[in-house]
């Protein structure tokens, strides 16, 4: 009788974790670039990092890290954060400082759909929400007709735009730059601010082979993630003017997101801002050879991905109604993990704890499954 290991898994469709993987299975976890644990180099960076009160911040390898982010953000000032969701949070909370004050956000963003709609629930800020395109762009007239002035006391004052980039439910797409000046020149006419989430931007930047500081030159704050595919186990990193950091370390404390001793993850994150780019190019070229892979399988009635929409590291494949889920179980059964986001969409994620040899191995396990229900 097998022996089974129980693993999460997020379902989306009924948000449950549920995932048995028979223990003598090879496992190859394409579920999400949040699963990456830190290489030896990296552990060896954090066991010799100098550390201090980051509270007081006397921590001088968070300050290194907070000070190598600003200038590769091409801003005043950064702030290292426990998570991605408290770094948004911190932002918005940080444009918007009176209750009552409204934002324009995309309705398929990650900060709208997958956080609590915090910035709400804790801030009292009010959403404008509007649709993001298969692009992860909201149409520009779309913005411009939905914000609202101060001059009608009915109405909330729309104080920001939020954007995401890359956007992770629209493939992982890169916003161009063309796209974010638009933006950017928009908000400055209606005296906006203009927020990206960029949990993945590091992965724009390597997938457009320019500076974040190019990506970012438009942006009033960003959240970088360091902890999905740059590999740290903990952290993100916000920017901004040195007067909205200076508020957001304010709103950190209150939200009790100050950590004393941080020096040993700042230096997981300094590591990845040095030497992130050449494993990020590595999952981005396992993610195109996955896709092409799976089209090469011709499957097309169970199974198919737009290549033209493989950009980074995530793979999005689309089903016909139902068979994602059926494909995700089955494919579980044979020690290959991912997500079905929805009865039509699964979703394969690469990082840098998956090889080529993986990828290799999941086509195999792949094509046996859709054998299997042919």
């Amino acid at each position: 009788m097998n022996r089974f290991a129980k693993l999460a898994r997020f379902s989306m469709k009924n948000l449950q974790h549920r995932c048995y993987v028979t223990s003598n299975t090879r496992t190859v976890d394409l579920r999400s670039d949040t699963l990456t644990r830190p290489s030896a180099e990296m552990r060896r960076a954090m066991f010799a990092a100098e550390v201090g009160d980051d509270v007081y911040k006397e921590d001088e390898t968070v300050n290194e890290l907070e000070r190598l982010a600003a200038q590769l953000f091409g801003m005043e000032k950064a702030l290292f954060v426990p998570t991605g969701t408290m770094g948004n949070l911190l932002c918005l909370m940080s444009h918007c400082y009176g209750r009552g004050e409204e934002l324009i956000i995309g309705s398929n963003q990650h900060v709208y759909l997958y956080e609590q709609g915090h910035f709400m629930r804790l801030a009292g800020i009010g959403a404008r929400v509007l649709p993001n395109e298969p692009d992860g762009t909201i149409k520009l007239e779309s913005i411009k007709q939905n914000i609202r002035n101060a001059s009608d006391f009915h109405q909330s004052e729309t104080k920001l735009i939020c954007l995401e980039n890359t956007h992770m439910n629209c493939g992982g797409i890169p916003l161009t730059n063309d796209y974010l000046n638009q933006v950017g020149q928009l908000a400055r006419e209606n005296g906006l601010q203009l927020h990206i989430d960029g949990a993945r931007v590091f992965n724009a930047a390597v997938a457009t082979n320019q500076p974040l500081s190019d990506i970012l030159v438009e942006a009033n704050s960003v959240s970088m993630c360091l902890s999905k595919g740059l590999g740290c186990p903990i952290g993100s990193v916000i920017g901004g003017s040195e007067e909205l950091m200076n508020k957001a370390i304010r709103i950190r404390k209150s939200l009790g997101g100050g950590i004393r001793q941080a020096g040993f993850l700042a230096a997981a994150g300094l590591y990845a801002l040095e030497h992130g780019h050449i494993w990020i190019q590595r999952d981005h070229s396992n993610a195109r050879m996955l896709a092409e892979g799976i089209q090469e399988l011709k499957f097309h009635d169970l199974i198919k991905v737009d290549l033209s929409k493989v950009k980074t590291n995530l793979v999005f494949t689309e089903t016909p109604p139902g068979k994602s889920y059926e494909i995700q179980d089955r494919l579980i059964e044979k020690g290959i993990l991912s997500i079905a986001f929805s009865d039509t969409k699964l979703r394969f994620v690469l990082h840098h704890d998956v090889g080529e040899s993986d990828v290799h191995y999941a086509l195999d396990k792949l094509n046996e499954v859709l054998q299997e229900m042919s």
